[in-house]
């Protein structure tokens, strides 16, 4: 663990909050990998004082970022989370896990992220196109309604391969309408992405699990499908 001192936040809709900290040492990471945080309170719940955040930041990037939902029924965590001011100073732990890019450029990229999950992606794309990297993607991103979108300005760069997918949409609301759908998606593959690509699966802990078993299910193998989980949503 090493201190980090919390430089700004960013509202990105009504409940979804970015947190940019300064490390007092720099941090190597990956990205789409994910710190353990830790803030010490009184208050504190059955869960303790720490929590794992995926990082929205990219290592191209100057700052470290996590992005959370918070709400008025957050837990005693996430309320000490929310109270901390510009100057305030957090621990965070080193960077885990295998929410990351394949070595080799030429695997094509499947990414399905629901809700909080666009946190990971936008670390990936930030840094792909910060170093001017080129792959071959694929994005699906679920929302429940369109206010809930976060990262437009990021998302824009990839226009051409991202479908938004709104559950509850509008009556404006002239993209796809519904809640994600796995079978489309391979529908909608080439054959090099659906032999050949890896599925990046990012979103609430139900929504991860239920994307991942059809995914094996429909024959797409288990070494080709990393999750990224968000529990308490």
């Amino acid at each position: 663990m090493q201190q980090a001192t919390l430089v700004r936040t960013e509202q990105l809709n009504k409940n979804t909050t970015s947190f940019w900290l300064k490390p007092d040492e720099p941090i190597n990471y990956l990205a789409g990998q994910f710190i353990t945080i830790h803030i010490p309170h009184s208050s504190m719940d059955d869960r303790g004082d720490k929590r794992w955040f995926t990082l929205s930041s990219s290592p191209t990037e100057s700052l470290l970022c996590f992005t959370t939902k918070l709400s008025n029924q957050s837990s005693s965590f996430k309320r000490q989370l929310q109270s901390l001011q510009p100057g305030d100073t957090l621990q965070v732990g080193q960077p885990m896990g295998d929410f990351v890019l394949p070595k080799s450029t030429q695997t094509p990229l499947i990414y399905i992220a629901a809700g909080i999950g666009i946190a990971p992606v936008r670390s990936i794309l930030t840094y792909l196109k910060d170093r001017g990297e080129q792959r071959d993607i694929c994005l699906h991103y679920g929302v429940r309604h369109e206010v809930d979108i976060c990262y437009q300005d990021i998302l824009s760069n990839w226009a051409d391969t991202t479908t938004i997918w709104v559950s509850q949409p509008g009556a404006d609301w002239t993209g796809k309408k519904g809640k994600i759908s796995i079978d489309v998606i391979l529908q909608n593959l080439s054959k090099a992405q659906r032999d050949n690509g890896w599925f990046f699966v990012a979103g609430p802990e139900q929504f991860t699990e239920a994307s991942y078993r059809q995914l094996e299910e429909s024959g797409i193998p288990d070494h080709h499908i990393i999750g990224d989980y968000y529990h308490g949503y």
